[in-house]
């Protein structure tokens, strides 16, 4: 006689979970009409980030290849309306730019899935739909953040890595380089390669990113000069003052034979040329090294402060937060703010003063992840290691950071095993991902929220951490029980 029984799989128990508290929290929205019940609380704080930088361009701790875009943005409306981020946004060369973010993200979202996930073409669409409508992809789409391309780029760079093929590999290394360049977090993902040994790919990153940053870098300056041009004379103005426009060309011009260059040379690397290494190496050493001296003894500054100055914005953006009072935010979901949501559920309180107290515990955090890390064996684990890891580190880690996650849920979803304590990461990975809306909503200061949502998925990425720290320990003890 056959048996009936439905096998209820880890990936069933996810899509049953992930889709029911998305069509709860539906009905829940349709009935009260939003109102009061959205996960994000700041409704009119839609797609800023892609406007709050373009109207400060200058001194920002955005990497400078995610502002050559907020640059270029700034000089496409009207003088009169760049002044201010809501009146960028609501004019139609921002509406438009907007539009093709949306446009370009969600295309290359759905394209990415589709080809990393296992199985005939109809669980690739739904998989690839599903997270497409997933929350924490919508409040990053909603944010318009230049984190949403970092993260493909690191779901890429995984993807290629991982497939063992020789050049699929060096075409990941320029994918987290450039995920690197425009956010500073897929950094964690190079535990990889440090796992692997793989200190050629760490070194060939180091280019790639190196490269990227200073190209980037000089692109921007000379967007700058434009900009300030065009605040103080206008922009046909400039462009008719020759001796202006011939020295930003040449800037550019020496910008783009340095990244030429530097190509070269990282492709060299790649083939493992060592002989033209040293010869490329050697002379552009000779031409980069004395012109950076004449400039910094022309200009009288510093010779680190030249050589630093690209990456700038990368100590900046580490730095973030420290200095701050520590008070706990309703869309943060970093180790700090996850301390001050307890302490404030607990006792009431909204701010801790000691500043040490954070650093012991985000020390605890790290080392929490890369024992799991390297103690776990599916990579699905070890790549769940390395997005708590950008999730939890950083002080200003919003709640779009969530959208990590999903590059060790596909991964989870192609592992084809269903051990007990799988079910347990399908609904840890349900809660975190869907569009989950708990009617609960309270002002914690004066303009920060805090809704159900949020405090239900910070606990529950809290619970993740520990579980995948737990899961290593049992490994790590099983491992000295076999050799026993």
């Amino acid at each position: 006689m056959k048996n009936n029984k439905v096998l209820l799989t880890k990936n069933k128990a996810f899509v049953f979970l992930f889709s029911l508290l998305y069509f709860i929290s539906f009905l829940l929205l349709f009935s009260r009409k939003g109102i009061g019940l959205y996960f994000h609380p700041y409704e009119i704080d839609s797609f800023m980030d892609l406007f709050n930088m373009a109207v400060s361009p200058f001194n920002s701790t955005y990497p400078p290849l995610s502002l050559i875009s907020f640059k270029l943005l700034y000089l496409l409306p009207h003088p009169e309306v760049v002044c201010a981020s809501i009146d960028l946004r609501n004019n139609y060369c921002g509406a438009f730019f907007l539009m093709l973010y949306i446009f370009a993200f969600c295309s290359f979202f759905l394209f990415t899935m589709y080809f990393s996930i296992r199985g005939n073409t109809k669980r690739k669409i739904i998989y690839s739909t599903l997270f497409l409508f997933s929350g924490i992809v919508l409040w990053t789409t909603e944010r318009a953040n230049m984190m949403s391309f970092a993260f493909i780029f690191s779901l890429l760079f995984v993807i290629f890595y991982l497939d063992g093929n020789e050049k699929k590999k060096r075409l990941s290394y320029i994918f987290i380089a450039i995920a690197i360049s425009l956010k500073f977090y897929p950094g964690a993902f190079l535990l990889l390669l440090l796992e692997k040994k793989d200190f050629k790919g760490i070194l060939c990153v180091s280019l790639n990113t190196f490269v990227i940053f200073v190209f980037s870098y000089i692109v921007c300056k000379q967007l700058d000069s434009v900009i300030k041009f065009e605040q103080s004379m206008g922009l046909f103005n400039y462009m008719k003052d020759a001796k202006a426009y011939i020295k930003v060309m040449t800037h550019l011009f020496v910008a783009f034979l340095i990244f030429v260059v530097a190509c070269f040379f990282i492709y060299e690397v790649y083939m493992q040329n060592w002989k033209y290494v040293r010869v490329i190496g050697g002379v552009s050493f000779a031409a980069f090294a004395p012109a950076v001296y004449i400039l910094c003894f022309a200009k009288n500054v510093n010779l680190l402060s030249v050589v630093s100055a690209p990456f700038l914005p990368a100590i900046q953006a580490l730095n973030f937060g420290t200095e701050m009072t520590a008070s706990v935010e309703g869309v943060n979901v970093s180790f700090k703010n996850f301390t001050l949501l307890v302490h404030y559920l607990l006792t009431g309180g909204i701010s801790i003063s000691k500043q040490w107290f954070f650093l012991l515990g985000k020390t605890v955090c790290v080392a929490l992840c890369i024992v799991s890390f390297a103690c776990n064996k599916k990579i699905w684990k070890k790549l769940a290691c390395v997005s708590l890891l950008c999730i939890y580190v950083p002080d200003f880690s919003v709640m779009y950071l969530l959208v990590y996650l999903l590059i060790p849920l596909v991964f989870f979803i192609n592992d084809v095993q269903n051990d007990n304590v799988d079910y347990f990461y399908a609904c840890l990975f349900a809660i975190t991902t869907t569009f989950l809306v708990i009617p609960y909503k309270f002002k914690v200061e004066s303009h920060y929220l805090l809704t159900g949502s949020f405090i239900v998925i910070s606990l529950c990425v809290f619970c993740l951490l520990l579980l995948l720290f737990a899961n290593a320990v049992y490994e790590l003890m099983s491992k000295k029980r076999e050799k026993k």
